[in-house]
């Protein structure tokens, strides 16, 4: 049995942070064997490092990266989108996937993924579904219809395959659809992502910095070179301006 375990806090200070247990509650709901509640919905704004987060928690864990599947639903409106990038991301981490350069048995193999599917899955399996507001690629679309479908699927695969399921999002772009379906469908185990600025705040705090000159300096350069250009990127869209990363 894989078991989770928290981040160090000497090397990832921004995530053990006095008020915001996410993280806490992400290895309780990994390493908890009750599957009625198997969706975890980590909620936070653009730049809070939501994906980052994720990504950094299981690279740093004692795990097989084969029982972990991504998948991005920019774009994804059906159930039949979600299998099929789930089935390709099954049939990458595959050996038997691996000889799809063989014609004949190739074809036979995309056959055999395709009607099997995700019986080839682990119990212990994870999938991370991220940008779930971007169903529609349109970033401001806000009807519950476009949604449906995906949460139906992802119903289907917490409560019928008992697969442990997260799901990254950005509520504030589907107040709406979080309001009238999300929150009636599942109610349970949504986190918020601490915001940059209260990560930076806390940091400070920890470091016994926060209420003295030299800490107030750190924050004003933090607030111009992190949260300012992350604004401006946000405004314009075909900006070519990189924003900075927290940890740089």
């Amino acid at each position: 049995k894989v078991s989770y375990k928290k981040l160090d806090p000497e090397l990832f200070p921004e995530y053990d942070l006095e008020g915001y247990p996410y993280q806490a509650h992400l290895v309780e709901f990994l390493n908890s064997s009750d599957s009625i509640h198997n969706v975890f919905w980590l909620d936070g704004s653009w730049g809070s490092g939501k994906t980052f987060f994720i990504k950094t928690f299981f690279e740093n864990q004692i795990y097989k990266k084969k029982e972990i599947y991504y998948i991005s639903c920019f774009g994804i409106k059906t159930r039949e989108q979600a299998e099929k990038i789930l089935i390709n991301e099954i049939e990458k981490q595959s050996i038997l996937g691996n000889l799809d350069f063989i014609p004949l048995v190739g074809g036979v193999f995309k056959w055999f993924f395709k009607t099997v599917g995700t019986d080839l899955m682990k119990r212990d399996s994870i999938i991370i579904f991220d940008d779930f507001e971007r169903v529609s690629y349109t970033e401001t679309s806000d009807n519950p219809s476009d949604y449906n479908d995906l949460l139906g699927y992802i119903d289907y695969l917490s409560e019928n395959k008992r697969f442990k399921i997260i799901v990254i999002l950005n509520s504030e772009e589907i107040k709406s659809t979080k309001k009238n379906l999300i929150d009636n469908k599942f109610k349970l185990n949504q986190h918020q992502m601490v915001s940059t600025e209260e990560v930076i705040d806390g940091i400070l705090r920890k470091s016994k910095l926060k209420d003295s000159n030299l800490g107030e300096i750190l924050a004003l350069i933090y607030k111009i070179y992190y949260v300012d250009i992350g604004e401006r990127v946000v405004e314009n869209k075909n900006s070519k301006v990189k924003k900075p990363s927290l940890r740089e």
